[in-house]
C-alpha cells in the first residue's frame, strides 16, 4: 500500500499506531510489522526505536507559580473587561466599577508581570552568552514598560505623592501666598 492510503477511513500511518494506553511488549516486532506494512514488498522506510518518554512528569515550583499567577491574572483581566461592556456598565454602581477598573486592573497587571518574570528573569543574567548581538530577550522587553507604569503608580500612591494628590483633589493646590484673607477692593465709578 502506498503511504497515505486509507485503511478503514483512517490514513495508514495513523492506523498503524497503537491505541492510547496500550503497551508494546515487543518493540522490535512492532517496528518490523509497521515497516513492512508501510513499505509493501520492498522496505523503503525503516523505523527505529526511540527512547521512552515519561508522561508522568510534574511542574517544578517555578512553573506552578507561573501558571497560578498567569491564570489568576487572566481571570482578573476578564472581570475588568466585563465591566467595560456597555450592557453591564449601567448595572454596576460607582464603587464597584471603580474597584474593578482601578484596583483589580492594577492587581492583574502586577500578576501578569510576575507571571512573565518567573519564567523569563532567570535568563536575564546570561546576557553575554545567551543574547544574540546583545539584543535583550522578549521577556525583558515586554516587562520593562509595565514595570515602569507600576513604579509611576507607586510614586502616586505612596505618602509624598498621595498627600499632594489629596490636596489637589480638595482644590488646595499651590502654596498659600497670604492673599486668601486679604480684602478685595472694587473701584467704584
Amino acid at each position: 500500500m502506498p503511504s497515505g492510503a486509507l485503511k478503514g477511513g483512517v490514513p495508514l500511518e495513523l492506523a498503524l499506531l497503537p491505541s492510547p494506553g496500550t503497551q508494546i511488549k515487543n518493540a522490535s516486532a512492532a517496528i518490523a510489522s509497521a515497516t513492512a506494512a508501510l513499505s509493501g514488498a520492498a522496505p523503503r522506510v525503516v523505523l527505529k526505536s526511540v527512547a521512552t518518554i515519561s508522561l508522568k512528569s510534574r511542574l517544578n515550583l517555578l512553573g506552578e507559580l507561573s501558571m497560578l499567577t498567569g491564570i489568576v491574572a487572566g481571570c482578573l483581566m476578564g472581570l475588568v473587561a466585563l465591566t467595560s461592556v456597555p450592557c453591564i456598565t449601567p448595572k454596576v454602581n460607582w464603587k464597584e466599577w471603580r474597584l474593578l477598573q482601578s484596583w483589580q486592573g492594577w492587581a492583574s497587571l502586577v500578576l501578569s508581570i510576575i507571571h512573565v518574570l518567573l519564567l523569563g528573569a532567570p535568563k536575564w543574567p546570561e546576557w553575554r552568552t545567551e543574547w544574540p548581538a546583545l539584543i535583550p530577550t522578549i521577556t525583558l522587553l515586554s516587562t520593562v514598560p509595565p514595570m515602569a507604569l507600576v513604579a509611576a503608580k507607586l510614586l502616586l500612591v505612596l505618602p509624598p505623592g498621595s498627600t499632594l494628590l489629596k490636596s489637589l483633589r480638595r482644590g488646595a493646590w499651590g502654596r498659600p501666598c497670604g492673599l486668601h484673607n486679604a480684602p478685595v477692593y472694587v473701584k467704584a465709578e
